[in-house]
This record gives structure tokens, sequence and C-alpha cells, in this order.
């Protein structure tokens, strides 16, 4: 298992009010993403994917 590769890389995006953090998720999501709210911030990440 080794020789497999994979990778991901998580974007961090603040917001300000409950409407922008709903108007963002809803974004992220709609784009395939993976997507966490946490301490005024969002983390949005490509679903993982398996590279050989």
């Amino acid at each position: 298992m080794l020789d497999e590769i994979s990778y991901n890389v998580v974007e961090v995006i603040p917001y300000n009010s409950f409407k922008e953090k709903i108007n963002i998720v809803i974004q992220e999501l709609l784009k395939n993403r993976y997507v966490e709210v946490w301490d005024k911030f969002i983390y949005s990440a490509e679903k993982w994917r398996r590279y050989r």
C-alpha cells in the first residue's frame, strides 16, 4: 500500500452571518465538495480520490 498516493487540499472560508454561512455551504455542496463548519470557518475540500 505504500506505493499508493492520496492527497486532499482544504479551503478555509470565513463567514460573518448565518445567512452568509448557509449560502457558502450550499455553493460548496453544489460543487460536490466535502464541507464542515467549525468556529466561524467553513472547511471545504474535494472528496477523497485515490491515485496510483
